[in-house]
C-alpha cells in the first residue's frame, strides 16, 4: 500500500520539490542583498542598540529613525509579493488533498483497491499519513526559507507588522500549521463532494473563510492587549523597534476624553511653553512583541487540532460511506 501510494502521487511531489528550488532561487539571491543592506544602512545596528526598553530618548529614536527609513525605502516594497507566497499552502491543499480520495472515486479505481484484500481504513490511512508527512517537509522548507527572507523587513516594519498579514503567515511555525490545515480541507472536501473540481472549489473558500476568521477574529485576543501611558511632555518615546503590535494610540486629555485617534503628541521640554503642560498623554494598546512566538504556537495548535478533526472525519467517511 505504502509503495502503491508513492508511485500514484511521486509526479506531485516532484514537481513540489522543483517548486521549492525554484522559489529558492529567485529569493536567496534577492535576499543575500537585503541582509547585505540591512547591515550597510545601519538598521540592524541601530536595532540592536535601541534594545528592548519601553521609552528610549527622543534622539536616539529619531536618529535610527532615518536609518530604518533608508533601508524601508529601498527593499519595504518586497513584502508585496511576499503576500504571493501565502498562497502555497492553499495550493497544497488544493492540488495534494482535494484529488486524495476525490480522484479516486470519481474514476471508480476505489473499487479496485477495495477488492484486493486492502480495508478503507487502511487504504485511507496510509494515503493520509504519507501525503501529510510529505507535505509537511515541504511546508517545514519553505516556512524556513521565506523567514529568512523576511527577517530584514520584519524587523524595521513598525506597530507590530510582522504579527499581522502577510508576515505573521509567513514566519516560524504557522506555515507549516496553515499546509497541515489546508492539506485536511482539500482531503475532507474530496471525501464528501467526490468530485475533483468540486473538493478544490470548496477547499479555496472554507480555507479562506477559516484563515481570515482566525486573522482577524482570534489573533489580536489570545492574550489581553497591554496598555502604554506617556505625558505629551518629555524626552523619550515609545520604543518601536520592539515590533509591539500596536492596536490602537490616541491623545487624551486629563481627564481622559480622547482627543484625537491614531496619533501621538510629542513635545520636548524645551518647548513646554509652546505646547503646554495641561495634563495631556498619549496611551498605545498593544500587544508586546515578546508575545510573537506564543501567538505562533497558539495558533498553529489550533490549526494542528482542526485539521486532526477533519482528518478524522474524512477517513470516517471513507470506512463507513457506501
Amino acid at each position: 500500500m505504502i509503495w502503491l501510494t508513492w508511485r500514484q502521487h511521486r509526479r506531485q511531489f516532484l514537481f513540489a520539490v522543483l517548486a521549492l528550488g525554484a522559489l529558492a532561487a529567485l529569493l536567496v539571491p534577492v535576499g543575500r542583498q537585503m541582509h547585505k543592506a540591512f547591515a550597510d544602512t545601519g538598521a540592524a545596528g541601530c536595532l540592536r542598540g535601541l534594545g528592548t526598553a519601553d521609552m528610549v530618548d527622543m534622539q536616539q529614536g529619531f536618529t535610527c529613525d532615518r536609518a530604518i527609513s533608508k533601508f524601508a525605502d529601498a527593499w519595504g516594497a518586497m513584502q508585496f509579493p511576499a503576500a504571493l507566497l501565502v498562497l502555497v499552502p492553499l495550493l497544497i491543499g488544493m492540488f495534494f488533498g482535494a484529488p486524495l480520495i476525490s480522484r479516486e472515486v470519481e474514476f471508480g479505481t476505489h473499487r479496485l483497491v477495495w477488492t484486493q484484500g486492502v480495508t478503507r481504513g487502511r487504504w485511507a490511512a496510509v494515503k493520509v499519513t504519507m501525503l501529510v508527512a510529505g507535505s509537511l517537509a515541504l511546508a517545514a522548507g519553505y516556512a524556513l526559507l521565506t523567514a529568512w527572507w523576511l527577517g530584514p523587513i520584519a524587523a524595521v516594519d513598525r506597530g507590530g507588522a510582522r504579527f499581522a498579514f502577510p508576515q505573521f503567515d509567513l514566519i516560524g511555525v504557522a506555515p507549516v500549521a496553515h499546509t497541515l490545515f489546508a492539506l485536511a480541507v482539500g482531503v475532507l472536501a474530496g471525501a464528501v463532494s467526490r468530485r475533483v473540481m468540486s473538493a478544490m472549489a470548496v477547499t479555496v473558500f472554507a480555507y479562506a473563510a477559516v484563515r481570515l476568521a482566525v486573522t482577524v477574529l482570534v489573533r489580536p485576543n489570545w492574550r489581553e492587549p497591554e496598555t502604554l501611558r506617556f505625558s505629551v511632555i518629555g524626552d523619550k518615546v515609545p520604543n518601536e523597534a520592539r515590533g509591539d503590535w500596536i492596536l490602537s494610540d490616541g491623545v487624551y486629555e486629563a481627564s481622559g476624553r480622547l482627543i484625537e485617534k491614531n496619533a501621538r503628541m510629542l513635545c520636548p521640554p524645551s518647548e513646554v511653553d509652546i505646547c503646554g503642560d495641561d495634563g495631556r498623554y498619549n496611551m498605545i494598546t498593544y500587544q508586546p512583541w515578546d508575545r510573537f512566538w506564543l501567538f505562533q504556537w497558539l495558533e498553529s495548535g489550533l490549526y494542528v487540532a482542526l485539521a486532526a478533526i477533519l482528518l478524522g472525519i474524512a477517513v470516517w467517511l471513507v470506512r463507513r460511506r457506501a
